[in-house]
C-alpha cells in the first residue's frame, strides 16, 4: 500500500509540473475556409437554392479545423498567432471581391502562411488578382486530385488533395447492406459536376447493382424533396445514396430520406448521413499546418509536392442506431462521430471499475491486517511496560518513560525528587511531560518539546551536558546531564526515554579545573622516566591548549626547548630523582609553533606513583613569563635610549656651541673693526660688511633648521598642498642657486621639454631641493651640479641632484640621513639638512635614496607620486 501511495503522489506531481520556457516569437498564419461558425439551416421547409445558399456547414467542422491547426503547432513547438475568415460557400462572384479585399495586407498583419480549405476557397484564391505570391500557401481539402499546374503556375503554392475513392464508398454499402440493389450517387449542378465526372469512369460497381449518376443533376430541392416521399425510395426497397462532394441544401434531403446515404466527404456528417471513407477536417487542416511548419522551420516550398491524404472510415453514431447497424458490421478502426461517452470510453471505465473494486478489497485487507497487528502490539507493548518499570527504579538517575503524545507512562521517584515533585509515581502516569519541566541550553533556541520531536521523527538519540533544566509551577531549576533516546519496538518508535542528572556541583568543580587547565599562559605536565615521556595539556607542536592529555616523547620535547636552556633543564632534571624533594624555579625558552620562543619558568617535584615506591614520576607546572622578559627587554632599551639620548643631547649641545659661535665670532670681530671705519679702505669695510652679512645668514640657517625639527617632531608644522608646475618650480631654483653657488662650479639643469604638474607643498619641496644642493655646494671643490627631473615612472616623478664632489664611503651612507651626523667636522652645518630632507619626502608619501663612489661623486633621489590632485 505505502508502493500505491508512492505513485499516485508521483504521479499527482508530474501532472503539476509545468514546462517553463522562454518566450518566443508567435507567427501570423491566415486560415481562409468555407465553414461558417454555427449557422445551419431551419428543419422542416422547403428552401429554394438562394436561401440554402445563406446556410451552412455545421459549427463542429470548423472548430475541427482551428483544432487541427493549433494541435500541429504545438507539436512541433512553434507559437501561433491564427487569424481565420470565413470566405462563403458555393461560387459567387461577390465572393472574389471579398477574397481580393482580404488579400490586402497592412505592414502590421501581413501573414507568414496562408492555409486554404475547401475546393472553392482554393479556386477564388487562385482566381484573386492580387494574391501574395512570396507568401507560402497551403491547401487541403480539394477533391482533385490533378494539381500540377498549380505548382507550375504558382511556385508559393503547395497542399493536400482529399480525393473521393468511389469504388471503395461503393463496396463499403454493399457490406453494410448485402441485399443493396440501387445505389444513387447524389450531385448538384455545380462547377464540381466536372470534376465528379472524371471519377465515374473509374466505377466498377457489381454486376448485380444499378447505378444512377444522375439523379439531381438539373432538379430542383423542392423536387428533389418531393420525390423522396415517393414509396420507392424506402429502405425496404434496397436503395443507397452516395454523395461524393457535399452541397449545402443536402442536408434537407438526407435528414427526410428513408434510405441510408453514404459520402467521401466529411462535411456531410451530422447532417443525416451515416458515414462513409473520407479525410476528416482535423486530418486535413493537421496536415497542411505540419507543413507549413515545416516551411518556417526552413525548408523550401519547392521541398513538397501535392500529395494525397489517406482516408478512413467515419460514422455518425445517431444514424447507425436508425439502421440498427453494430460496430462489429463496420470495417475495424472505423471512427465515429456522436458517439455516447459511456459507449466511447466502455473499455477504460470497466477497466477503471474493476481497478476499484480491488483496491477497495486490498485496503479492505490491509486495514484487516493492520488491526491485528495493533492489537499484538499492543499486547507485547504492555508486557515490556512491566519490565521497564521494574529496571528503571533500580537506576540511580532520573528516569521518565513518554508515549508518542509526550504522555508519561513510567517515572522513578529519582525524577520526582530532582524536580521537587510531590505525590507518588501513579498520581502522575498520563501527565503529559511538558507540563512538569522544559529545557534551556545557552546560545540555542531549543525547547524540550522540539527535542522529543527531533528524537522521534530522527529515530536519533540526543544528549547534552550543562543544560538548564526548569522544573515548572515550582521555580526550580538546575544544571543537568540530559539525554533523549526514542523507543524502538519492531522498527516503529512507541516512545522516548529521558534521562536526568543534577550536575550542578559537578560543573562547578569542571569549570574550574577548565579554567586553569585553559589558560594558556599555565601548562600542567608530568614527566615519566619509565616510558620517556612528557604528558600536558599543552600541545608543543601546535601551541594550543585543550582537555586532550597531549604525549610527547621528551626527546623530542627537549629539541623545542632553546640550545642554550637544555643544559639547565636537564641538570634540574637529573637532580630531581630524589623523590619528594622540591627544586627552585628554572627559566627556559621553548619554541613557539608560530616561531620564535617564548620564555617559561617551572616549578616541578618527584613522587612515587605505587605505595611500595618502585616507581614515581615528575610533576610541575609551566608559567608564561614572556611578558616579564619582553618588558625587561624593553625596560633595557629605554635606559639605553635615555643613555643615547643623553649622549645626543651632549653632542647637539657641543655642536651647537662650536656652530653658532663661530658665526657670532665673525659678526662681533667685524662689527668691532667697523667701529673705527677711518683706519679701513672702502673695499675692506665692504668686505667686512659682507662678512657679517655671510655669518649671519649661516646663523639664520641654523636656527631655521633647529625650528623646523622642533615642529616636525611636534607635529605643528604647516603644510600648504596646491599645483605645482614642475618645470617652473626647477626653473626657479636654478635661477636663484646660479647667483649663490661659488664661481668655480657649473650648475647644470636636466628637465623634460613638457611639463608636469603634481598636488605638492611648493615651499617644501623648494627646501628639499636647496639643502640638497647646499649639501653638494659643500664638497664640491670643482666640477658641476646637475639638478632636475624624470617623468618615465607612471606613478612618481625622480627629482635628482648630483655633484662630481668628493663622495662619500659606503659605511657612512646609512648613518647621513641621522639628526646630527657629520661626515667632517671642519665642513660648516648642524647635520641636520638631510634628516629634514627626509621628513619632507616621507610626508609627500615619497622616499629619497644616495649613490656615492668615493673620487667620483654623489647623487640624491627623490621619489613623489606623481598626482594631479591631493589623495
Amino acid at each position: 500500500m505505502k508502493i500505491l501511495y508512492t505513485l499516485c503522489s508521483l504521479l499527482c506531481l508530474l501532472s503539476g509540473c509545468k514546462e517553463t520556457r522562454p518566450e518566443e516569437k508567435a507567427y501570423n498564419v491566415l486560415f481562409i475556409h468555407a465553414f461558417h461558425k454555427g449557422l445551419t439551416a431551419p428543419q422542416g421547409d422547403i428552401l429554394t437554392p438562394q436561401e440554402e445558399a445563406n446556410f451552412s456547414i455545421p459549427a463542429y467542422h470548423i472548430e475541427e479545423s482551428l483544432a487541427g491547426i493549433a494541435d500541429a503547432f504545438k507539436d512541433n513547438d512553434i507559437p501561433l498567432r491564427l487569424k481565420d475568415m470565413y470566405l462563403g460557400y458555393g461560387y459567387n462572384k461577390h465572393l472574389l471581391k471579398t477574397l481580393e479585399n482580404a488579400l490586402t495586407f497592412d505592414a502590421d498583419d501581413r501573414p507568414d502562411i496562408i492555409l486554404l480549405e475547401h475546393e472553392f476557397t482554393l479556386a477564388y484564391f487562385l482566381e484573386a488578382k492580387n494574391r501574395p505570391l512570396d507568401i507560402p500557401v497551403i491547401f487541403c481539402g480539394s477533391i482533385s486530385c490533378h494539381q500540377d499546374s498549380i505548382l507550375r503556375n504558382n511556385p508559393n503554392i503547395t497542399g493536400f488533395t482529399s480525393c473521393p475513392d468511389i469504388n471503395e464508398i461503393v463496396r463499403l454499402s454493399q457490406k453494410l447492406f448485402p441485399k443493396t440493389e440501387n445505389i444513387h450517387f447524389l450531385q448538384a449542378d455545380t462547377l464540381i459536376i466536372n470534376e465528379m465526372a472524371r471519377l465515374f469512369p473509374t466505377l466498377d460497381p457489381p454486376p448485380n447493382i444499378n447505378i444512377d449518376t444522375s439523379y439531381l443533376q438539373n432538379k430542383t430541392t423542392k423536387e428533389v424533396l418531393v420525390n423522396l416521399k415517393d414509396p420507392a425510395f424506402s429502405v425496404h426497397y434496397n436503395n443507397v445514396g452516395i454523395i461524393p462532394y457535399w452541397e449545402e441544401f443536402f442536408s434537407r434531403i438526407t435528414k427526410v430520406g428513408e434510405y441510408p446515404f453514404l459520402t467521401t466527404c466529411y462535411i456531410g456528417l451530422g447532417e443525416g448521413v451515416l458515414g462513409g471513407y473520407m479525410v476528416s477536417s482535423y486530418d486535413e487542416t493537421y496536415a497542411a499546418a505540419n507543413r507549413a511548419c515545416q516551411i518556417l522551420k526552413g525548408k523550401k516550398v519547392s521541398d513538397f509536392t501535392i500529395d494525397p491524404l489517406t482516408p478512413r472510415y467515419i460514422f455518425d453514431w445517431n444514424v447507425m442506431t436508425k439502421f440498427h447497424l453494430t460496430t462489429k458490421q463496420l470495417p475495424k478502426d472505423s471512427y465515429f462521430i456522436n458517439q455516447p461517452f459511456l459507449v466511447r470510453h466502455q473499455t477504460p471505465l470497466l477497466i477503471g471499475f474493476i481497478f476499484l473494486v480491488l483496491c477497495f478489497m486490498l485496503l479492505y485487507v490491509y486495514y484487516k491486517s493492520q488491526y491485528q497487528q495493533k492489537q499484538a502490539a499492543w499486547k507485547k507493548r504492555e508486557r515490556n511496560r512491566k519490565h521497564l518499570k521494574t529496571i528503571i527504579a533500580s537506576i540511580q538517575e532520573g528516569v521518565i518513560c513518554i508515549d508518542n503524545r509526550f504522555n508519561i507512562f513510567e517515572i522513578n521517584q529519582v525524577s520526582l525528587k530532582l524536580l521537587r515533585l510531590k505525590g507518588n509515581i501513579e498520581s502522575y502516569t498520563g501527565q503529559s511531560v511538558l507540563s512538569l519541566f522544559n529545557v534551556i541550553i545557552p546560545d540555542q533556541s531549543i525547547s524540550l518539546r522540539s527535542l522529543l520531536d527531533n528524537a522521534m521523527r530522527n529515530e536519533k538519540s540526543f544528549s547534552h551536558y550543562g543544560c538548564r533544566l526548569i522544573s515548572l509551577g515550582h521555580a526550580h531549576s538546575f544544571n543537568a546531564f540530559l539525554e533523549i533516546s526514542p523507543i524502538l519496538q519492531e522498527r516503529q518508535i512507541i516512545g522516548v526515554i529521558i534521562t536526568l542528572r543534577d550536575i550542578t556541583e559537578e560543573q562547578a568543580q569542571s569549570d574550574y579545573i577548565n579554567s586553569i587547565m585553559n589558560n594558556k599562559g599555565i601548562i600542567i605536565w608530568q614527566y615519566n622516566p619509565q616510558t620517556q615521556q612528557m604528558f600536558s595539556n599543552y600541545d608543543f607542536l601546535s601551541g594550543n591548549t585543550s582537555k586532550q592529555i597531549n604525549v610527547l616523547p621528551i626527546e623530542q620535547f627537549e629539541s623545542k626547548i632553546h640550545p642554550d636552556d637544555i643544559p639547565v633543564w636537564r641538570n634540574e632534571l637529573t637532580q630531581s630523582l630524589e623523590p619528594g624533594e622540591n627544586h627552585p624555579l628554572i627559566q627556559i625558552r621553548i619554541q613557539d609553533p608560530r616561531g620564535g620562543y617564548i620564555w617559561w619558568k617551572s616549578r616541578f617535584t618527584s613522587l612515587y606513583l605505587s605505595a611500595q615506591g618502585s616507581s614515581y614520576t615528575l610533576f610541575g607546572v609551566f608559567i608564561n613569563i614572556q611578558a616579564h622578559k619582553q618588558l625587561e627587554d624593553e625596560l633595557e632599551k629605554a635606559r639605553q635610549t635615555v643613555e643615547q639620548s643623553d649622549r645626543l643631547k651632549s653632542a647637539f649641545l657641543a655642536n651647537m656651541s662650536h656652530e653658532i659661535r663661530t658665526p657670532l665670532n665673525g659678526i662681533v670681530g667685524f662689527a668691532n673693526l667697523l667701529c673705527d671705519r677711518e683706519q679701513f679702505e672702502p673695499e675692506e669695510i665692504t668686505t667686512f660688511i659682507e662678512t657679517i652679512k655671510k655669518n649671519c645668514d649661516l646663523l639664520l640657517a641654523l636656527i631655521s633648521d633647529i625650528i623646523d625639527i622642533s615642529c616636525i617632531e611636534s607635529n605643528t608644522i604647516n603644510y600648504h598642498f596646491e599645483e605645482c608646475d614642475v618645470n617652473d618650480q626647477i626653473n626657479q631654483i636654478v635661477t636663484t642657486q646660479r647667483v649663490i653657488i661659488p664661481g668655480h662650479l657649473n650648475l647644470i639643469k636636466q628637465i623634460p621639454e613638457e611639463t608636469t604638474f603634481i598636488y605638492i607643498d611648493k615651499l617644501r619641496l623648494n627646501q628639499v631641493i636647496t639643502n640638497l644642493i647646499n649639501n653638494a655646494v659643500k664638497f664640491t671643490e670643482q666640477g658641476s651640479i646637475t639638478i632636475g627631473y624624470t617623468a618615465n615612472n607612471p606613478g612618481f616623478l625622480e627629482f635628482f641632484v648630483k655633484d662630481t664632489g668628493r663622495g662619500i664611503p659606503q659605511k657612512d651612507l646609512k648613518n647621513i640621513f641621522l639628526r646630527y651626523f657629520k661626515k667632517d667636522n671642519y665642513v660648516q652645518g648642524a647635520g641636520l639638512g638631510l634628516s629634514i630632507c627626509q621628513m619632507f619626502v616621507n610626508r609627500f608619501g615619497g622616499e629619497i635614496t644616495v649613490e656615492s663612489e668615493v673620487g667620483v661623486g654623489t647623487c640624491f633621489k627623490v621619489k613623489i607620486p606623481r598626482t594631479s590632485k591631493r589623495q
